[in-house]
């Protein structure tokens, strides 16, 4: 591809193997005094060194995803990912703030024809908020374990900052390992 003789690119290979708008941009690099070995460098990240995290940023700009993060998310998922619990309750926490779970309401958003209803109570559908907060079972936990996560719950109910919100709190009062355990649990 490259003549280092003359220090001139051999634009017929070239047109060869890519297209001459890609032979254009390539042209107009400079070619190295002396041979070198190439290497392979991923511009995605400072260093040149491949990482998943950068290839998601990548594959999420390139499908016109936004891709930055807030500065309340990021605090949000540092506090979550930084807790002391076990990874397993983090990936858990992780997938309940983003309603990833298998509940029933969401299975049956996603085609399943299942009976939505809640498999402790019998009464209400088997839904993020009622899982976890507002079903007996799991009010009664709240009640016995950390109150204030009722009055929040009543409070936030239906905003959109809901987790933002609630674990910060958990954090103010030095539970969030005990919030996000309890969480599991349920």
């Amino acid at each position: 591809m490259m003549n280092f003789d003359d220090r001139q690119w051999r634009v017929d290979e070239l047109l060869e193997l890519v297209v001459e708008e890609d032979v254009r941009h390539i042209v107009c690099l400079p070619i190295p005094r002396s041979p070198t070995m190439d290497t392979l460098i991923w511009d995605a990240s400072v260093f040149g060194n491949f990482a998943v995290k950068s290839a998601y940023s990548v594959a999420r700009r390139v499908l016109g995803f936004d891709i930055t993060i807030n500065t309340d998310c990021r605090l949000l998922w540092s506090r979550v990912w930084s807790a002391s619990v076990p990874p397993k309750v983090r990936y858990f926490a992780w997938r309940l703030l983003w309603n990833l779970l298998p509940l029933k309401t969401n299975l049956q958003k996603r085609g399943m024809e299942i009976d939505g209803v809640c498999v402790v109570c019998n009464s209400h559908a088997e839904a993020l908020g009622h899982v976890f907060f507002t079903c007996p079972f799991s009010h009664r936990v709240w009640e016995i374990a950390a109150p204030w996560v009722i009055c929040c719950v009543e409070q936030w109910s239906g905003l959109e900052d809901f987790w933002m919100r609630i674990v910060a709190k958990a954090v103010s009062v030095g539970q969030l390992d005990i919030f996000l355990v309890l969480l599991w649990s349920l």
